[in-house]
């Protein structure tokens, strides 16, 4: 009989059903799983898997991280921002201004400096005009990949900026139309460009001539000797300087004074609405030549007032005779020296020198434009002026007798 296995369990008596053992038998196959497999890392968790990115999107996420660095906002990306943001507020402030013009909230601008440049500089604007769209498509056409594609907050601030550039564009066409006041504004549409309010009354009605836009009148004399007119004992009036009827008196025959016969012209525009008139020239209109005097009378007044500095213009006889001009030797200049806005006034000092002895009678002409038109207008001063340019050798110089309001030889 063999004994029983070593560590077997023997059956009491006292047990009913014999009890079953099962031998433990080592397996060398079997190999002890790691703890660390069989307890699962709290770390690790299972994820739903996802679907595969859109590689244009990849891209797009590639090159804005490559520009971003770390994940950031971009300098470009946030000047644009911004600029959307100053670019919009700006318009919408504008477009509030002009509508409350148009709506009658506000008052009018009587002159805008800026539509008086275009105007006067028509070809230059236009150039630069030209040169910004042009730089503006180059750059759009360079930077057409960066923003591609485009997602719905850049649609939506597109559309919006598309919207408020067409208003701002419609509303500056308005301004412009109201403010320029078009021939055909004013005979098509009379209600949104009124016609000009002008000044029928001129200002100096004894001294100047006037239409409905501008008034040119005489303001004064720069001579310091003139021709007594008539006998000296009984003159028939006193020469002076604001006395347009006076004959200035020029010598030849010493140094060139360093103040010529001049005289001031004043420009009043009679304009209240908002377009400005440009003077384009003065002349003078030779009316009588005659021979100069021998002898001479000549009151030395003396010099009080010079007019040499305010717009000057220059004439120079040279034969011309009667109904032909002697004109503006500053008058070729392209671009205009004086432009007088809604009620403005200014002032020409017409110098006049020959350099032959002559006697000469003559009337001022001033040729103007209004800044929206081409068409000229003239006025001519109703005064007829008179200077005589000769020899102190044929002079004889008197005084002025205040008692007797005549004239006495001098010493």
């Amino acid at each position: 009989m063999e004994s029983p296995a070593k560590g077997t369990k023997q059956p009491s008596a006292g047990d009913s059903h014999p009890a079953q053992t099962m031998p433990i038998i080592p397996d060398s196959r079997v190999e002890e799983i790691p703890q660390e497999i069989l307890t699962p890392s709290p770390k690790e968790e299972t994820l739903p898997a996802l679907p595969p990115p859109h590689p244009v999107i990849e891209a797009h996420k590639a090159e804005k991280d490559v520009i971003h660095g770390q994940g950031g906002i971009s300098i470009r990306e946030h000047v644009l921002r911004n600029l959307s943001r100053g670019l919009g507020w700006f318009i919408n402030a504008f477009a509030t201004a002009i509508l409350s013009v148009l709506l009658g909230f506000a008052p009018p601008v009587s002159d805008v400096p800026l539509l008086d440049f275009i105007k006067s500089h028509k070809l230059t604007v236009l150039v630069i005009l030209c040169v910004v769209v042009f730089l503006t498509m180059v750059a759009l056409l360079a930077f057409y990949e960066r923003f591609q594609p485009m997602d719905a907050l850049r649609k939506a601030m597109g559309t919006v900026t598309i919207v408020s550039m067409l208003s701002c564009g419609l509303c500056l066409s308005l301004l412009w139309v109201t403010l320029a006041r078009p021939s055909w504004c004013l005979t098509s549409l009379s209600s949104l460009c009124p016609a000009s309010k002008t000044i029928v009354k001129p200002l100096t009605s004894t001294r100047g001539s006037h239409d409905t836009n501008l008034d040119a009148y005489f303001i004064s004399f720069q001579s310091a000797t003139y021709a007594i007119a008539g006998n000296p004992l009984k003159p028939d009036y006193i020469p002076s300087s604001g006395n347009p009827r006076s004959i200035g008196v020029v010598p030849l025959d010493t140094k060139a004074p360093s103040t010529p016969y001049t005289i001031a012209v004043g420009v009043h525009s009679l304009s209240t609405g908002g377009y400005s008139v440009v003077i384009d020239k003065v002349a003078l209109l030779v009316t009588r030549v005659n021979v100069v005097p021998d002898p001479l009378n000549v009151y030395a007044a003396g010099l009080f007032t010079t007019y040499t500095s305010t717009n000057p213009s220059r004439f120079v006889y040279r034969g011309q005779h009667v109904s032909q001009m002697i004109p503006d030797t500053y008058s070729n200049s392209p671009l205009p020296r004086v432009i007088l806005g809604a009620g403005e006034s200014d002032q020409i000092d017409a110098a006049f020198e020959s350099s032959v002895p002559v006697d000469i009678q003559f009337r001022i002409q001033v040729t103007y434009h209004i800044l929206t038109h081409e068409d000229a207008h003239s006025l001519t001063l109703p005064q007829v002026f008179e200077v005589v340019f000769s020899n102190v050798s044929t002079w004889r110089t008197y005084q002025l007798n205040l008692a007797n309001q005549n004239f006495v030889s001098a010493p």
